[in-house]
């Protein structure tokens, strides 16, 4: 399969998308004013939000509903942003849920209430299907569908942002018929791989695509791709039951392959989603796999405003790898329906307001959590090679102790404070076969421990036999957390000994430099490991301190570090760190909110940091909303 590739997304028209903070606020003012059912809630936060434009960044941002993460608001400012929509749009403008539409349509009961398919409408569907007839199916579904022509809410605002693209399971028009209202043009609808075809989009590098209209005159038309079908066009197949997914996925490869590329090159947001779809469910799974297992050189970066959040839904949706964000409550009377439907339309608007502004650059943290784990993993990665560049004269060598040292000698002179610690190698059983130190150790006492067979790492090293660094563990030498960057010698089918060097966080400058520049920011660092402890702590928990236990004659500067005692006792008490263990990277960076208590809210962005098994976290506080 070839390599899938980004696509360059561009407004349509950006200079009549709005720029002015207040002059969106109007437009929603209207907006607000087309439904009154969502209307009214809408518009009290319109109004509080009107009332804090002579305030500060910070003061606007308590006036948002809830917290949306600043890519997604600068992916909505860009037009890099691809809303993916389902029926839970349209459900306020009298279009059923999936399950609604079933019983509509006529399924059994005992098909609904029976436990192999009650939750799995795909069979309950074929099962109707095959009960009232095929065609019989798809005529009642188009003529349910076309009944319903006023666009709700929620549909304007998603036409007001005039984005380069939208993606949506459902079959009726109200996108079209809001987009056609609010800009008196045609937004270009897309269904299948003959649509891909004649507007050879198979192949585009940037979308939308320039055409010329009847004037002459250069446009730039915004698509809207229907996965499922158009109830409009009477030629169209509706998706729905079990077989016509199956069919659909496999008969229209470049419909499903130009969708890949989109969320492989924006960032996709899915509203009104169940996610039980299993289309949309194999095309996040394709993109993840993409970036993951064939070294995509995008990472897909997908949100879901997702509604009853549990404790553990975030971690949920992070391990398929999307990012699930809270909505706004602000009904608690009336149907969960009406419910939901105020709060997408309260988030979509307010996402379409802050993309106007400014109010959240101030406490977005994206530049810095990727150049910061940009710049740990590249120090990782290269000095991983070093190692492994001297391993075959080390391993040609290995008889000889006084070459071993030797090339171990300029292991340390290249690694740096990486090799604070000294660079060792041994034998298949553990033992010692060559040390050497920086300049203030004595390698002479460190080779006193005969033998590393027990050590955590060289395990790791026996059992895989492949490069890496490890968690964070006290050093046999001082107590300070350690880590190791091993290189095992000989291969997959033999294992001829370990070679290694002993890194102390606090003498290796570069996670602790990164820490101490961020501070006065306002932004805590904590670089963490897969067992919970943090490598390197936040700048006011622990600073780096002399080692009082270390071998005699060596000196105090040269032990620099931190405590592991104290590093574990700091990591099993804090909070955030916890929650940061606790943490699931979706794709590359998470987004996590964590309420440390009910006024006080940490935003952090989390990275996996590439050649690790650890996680980097940028956080700062952000202004949460007075509790009304």
């Amino acid at each position: 399969m070839t390599p899938l590739t980004p696509i360059k997304l561009v407004r349509p028209t950006p200079a009549e998308h709005r720029t002015q903070f207040a002059d969106a606020l109007q437009k929603l003012k209207q907006v607000a004013a087309a439904e009154q059912s969502v209307g009214e809630h809408l518009g009290k936060h319109v109004r509080a939000l009107v009332d804090a434009l002579d305030r500060t960044k910070a003061e606007r941002l308590r006036c948002y509903s809830s917290f949306t993460p600043p890519r997604l608001v600068a992916a909505c400012k860009s037009g890099d942003l691809v809303p993916f929509f389902g029926s839970g749009i349209s459900i306020a403008a009298g279009i059923p849920s999936w399950g609604g539409l079933l019983e509509r349509l006529g399924i059994a009961s005992d098909y609904l209430s029976d436990p192999q398919v009650e939750n799995d409408p795909l069979t309950q569907a074929e099962l109707l299907a095959h009960r009232a007839g095929a065609d019989a199916l798809q005529q009642e579904l188009r003529d349910l569908t076309k009944r319903v022509t006023l666009p709700t809410v929620a549909h304007r605002l998603l036409a007001l942002m005039r984005l380069p693209v939208y993606i949506t399971t459902n079959y009726d028009s109200l996108l079209e018929e809001a987009w056609r209202s609010e800009w008196n043009e045609e937004i270009r609808v897309v269904t299948n791989d003959l649509d891909i075809l004649e507007l050879k989009l198979d192949n585009a590098t940037e979308l939308p695509l320039r055409v010329l209209d009847t004037k002459k005159k250069e446009t730039r038309p915004s698509i809207l791709i229907k996965l499922h079908g158009d109830a409009k066009s009477e030629s169209n197949h509706l998706i729905l039951a079990r077989s016509d997914y199956r069919r659909h996925y496999r008969s229209n490869p470049e419909l499903f392959r130009l969708v890949q590329r989109l969320m492989l090159s924006g960032v996709t947001f899915f509203v009104g989603f169940s996610h039980r779809d299993p289309e949309a469910s194999r095309l996040v799974e394709d993109v993840v796999y993409e970036y993951e297992v064939r070294g995509g050189a995008h990472p897909p970066t997908l949100y879901s405003l997702q509604f009853d959040m549990r404790l553990r839904t975030p971690e949920v949706f992070a391990a398929r790898g999307i990012v699930a964000l809270r909505p706004t409550t602000v009904l608690t009377a009336g149907t969960p329906a009406e419910a939901r439907s105020v709060a997408v339309a309260i988030e979509l608007a307010e996402l379409s307001v802050a993309a106007d502004g400014d109010d959240h650059e101030c406490v977005d943290l994206a530049k810095d959590i990727e150049a910061a784990a940009d710049a740990i993993a590249t120090t990782v990665k290269s000095s991983l090679d070093l190692l492994a560049a001297r391993k075959g004269q080390i391993e040609s060598d290995l008889s000889d102790r006084t070459a071993v040292e030797a090339h171990l000698a300029k292991l340390v002179t290249e690694l740096g404070s990486v090799a604070g610690q000294g660079v060792y190698v041994t034998l298949a059983n553990g033992d010692i076969a060559g040390v050497a130190a920086p300049d203030g150790l004595r390698a002479d006492l460190r080779n006193a421990r005969k033998n590393f067979a027990d050590r955590p790492y060289f395990r790791q090293a026996k059992t895989f036999r492949t490069q890496f660094v490890s968690d964070v563990m006290p050093s046999i030498y001082n107590g300070h957390g350690t880590v190791f960057f091993c290189v095992p010698l000989g291969d997959q089918q033999s294992f001829g000994g370990l070679l290694f060097a002993a890194c102390q966080p606090g003498a290796w400058e570069l996670p602790v430099t990164l820490r101490d520049q961020l501070a006065p920011r306002d932004i805590e660092f904590v670089l963490v490991d897969s067992n919970g402890i943090a490598i390197v702590p936040s700048l006011a928990a622990l600073r780096a301190q002399d080692s009082k236990s270390h071998p005699a004659g060596e000196k105090d500067e040269k032990n620099m570090g931190f405590p592991f005692t104290s590093l574990r006792d700091y990591s099993q008490r804090d909070r955030h760190v916890a929650h940061i263990t606790e943490n699931i990277v979706p794709v590359g960076i998470d987004d996590d909110i964590h309420e440390v208590s009910s006024d006080l809210h940490l935003f952090s962005m989390v990275a996996s940091v590439r050649h690790t098994r650890w996680k980097l976290a940028l956080s700062r506080y952000v202004p949460s909303r007075p509790k009304t």
